[in-house]
């Protein structure tokens, strides 16, 4: 059988079960959210980091600055979002670089990329890339895009 919205329906039992564990309630979460407002997203970055490992959820975690991607520790998972720049094909996968106000950086990726000036969003694991060149290192971060959160920009198919 086929279920379109069992991925979708999954993750909201997953984050009602996570939400329902026993945990120690912050002064904040005693007070009742004044009428005709909506409640804050919960600030625990234990859940932040359960949810956002839900495919569809990356969102939950925050953006990093990609200038702030170099100071991240290889190996880090971090939400990337910016506009796409160039693209590079390699041999089944691709380059494409993003920036945001703070800089610019690469993206590895084994599909292809958005287009030329779309704005995308992506969670990816960060890489640095050594160079030597006459014995002084040149090289350079990047992200491997491990999934693709949104891309807004792209231009109509056909036109």
């Amino acid at each position: 059988m086929n279920f379109p919205y069992l991925t979708g329906l999954l993750s909201l039992v997953l984050i009602g079960l996570i939400s329902c564990s026993p945990s120690t309630p912050s002064p904040s979460s005693e007070q009742p959210s004044p009428q005709g407002t909506s409640p804050k997203a919960p600030e625990d970055p234990a859940l932040k980091e359960q949810t956002s490992s839900i495919p569809g959820l990356g969102w939950l975690r925050g953006v990093t600055p990609i200038s702030q991607a170099s100071s991240a520790q290889p190996g880090s998972l971090i939400i990337l979002q910016g506009q796409v720049q160039q693209q590079i094909p390699l041999l089944n996968q691709w380059l494409y670089e993003i920036q945001d106000d703070s800089g610019k950086i690469w993206i590895l990726t084994a599909t292809p990329p958005p287009s030329s000036g779309a704005t995308v969003s992506i969670r990816g694991q960060i890489h640095y890339e050594q160079v030597l060149m006459q014995g002084k290192d040149i090289g350079e971060y990047y992200a491997e895009e491990l999934e693709r959160l949104d891309v807004s920009g792209e231009p109509a198919q056909g036109s």
